[in-house]
């Protein structure tokens, strides 16, 4: 009797990522001993109703998902995103070295850039640390805009367009220091937050655990090279993972109590 194909899901903003595992499909297949059908879906809410519904077996999903998808026992993590820096980074919000916004109380005559409401280091840990220190999120910026990707809203930043963005950085633990990308100009840290964990590979309480343990090696065994937005390569991999994985980001949201956290579109009945 033949399989049915493991339904495994790609959410729309994974880019190069994405296509490299959709290049090495067929290896994946072959290792997890199964046939692997790809989906793709056009947003995170979708994402998470392929999932939910069971329209797929597994998917690749990007943290704030995954740990819906936790909270409403629709999917298991079982393998996590190296980026080449380990499976956690951070949120930073920067500013210009040369502008006039030099702390977290400038904020309110700022003109914030994010990336989009649903990127995690862009637009929602920021958040959620600010309103753990009882910042007003709905008055505490002089201006917002969204620009799409962390590139977009670094060049808005170095154009002078807005006087603050959010954007992803890595943690220096010896040297305790929070360091952003490359933006084009000089720029100044205000605050930071984190850890929080990459995007991860869940699958749903109907794969087997010999099945689900099978997709984890294979995909422990894929590599591929693939540049950030600012343009940095480095060999990104999959590792075993756990739910304990996104504990970091579970503590962010409680701590925020939520602020800032949109829930995922529903359609109607």
């Amino acid at each position: 009797m033949k399989t049915a194909p493991l339904r495994f899901a790609l959410p729309p903003t994974t880019g190069a990522e994405s296509r490299a595992v959709a290049a090495l499909v067929d290896d994946l297949a072959a290792m997890a001993g199964a046939q692997v059908h790809l989906v793709r879906v056009p947003t995170y809410a979708s994402l998470f109703d392929a999932v939910d519904w069971g329209a797929c077996d597994a998917a690749w999903a990007p943290p704030l998902v995954a740990l819906d998808l936790e909270s409403a026992r629709s999917a298991r993590t079982i393998a996590a995103i190296d980026r080449g820096f380990g499976t956690a980074y951070h949120s930073a919000l920067v500013t210009r070295r040369d502008g006039g916004v030099t702390s977290l109380g400038d904020l309110g005559r700022a003109r914030v850039g994010w990336v989009a409401k649903q990127s995690a280091a862009g637009y929602v840990v920021p958040r959620l640390h600010l309103a753990s220190l009882g910042f007003d999120l709905s008055a505490c910026f002089g201006d917002e805009r969204f620009f799409a990707s962390h590139a977009g809203a670094a060049r808005a930043l170095a154009a002078g367009t807005v006087d603050v963005i959010a954007t992803y950085a890595t943690f220096d633990p010896a040297a305790g220091r929070v360091t952003p990308p490359d933006l084009g100009c000089a720029a100044r840290v205000l605050a930071a937050a984190g850890p929080i964990p990459s995007d991860v590979v869940v699958a749903r309480p109907t794969v087997s655990d010999a099945l689900a343990s099978a997709l984890a090696r294979g995909l422990a065994s894929l590599a591929w090279q693939a540049a950030d937005d600012a343009g940095a390569t480095s060999v990104r991999r999959f590792v075993p993972a756990t739910s304990q994985h996104l504990a970091p980001l579970r503590r962010l949201r409680a701590r925020g109590e939520g602020a800032a956290l949109r829930a995922l579109a529903r359609p109607a009945a």
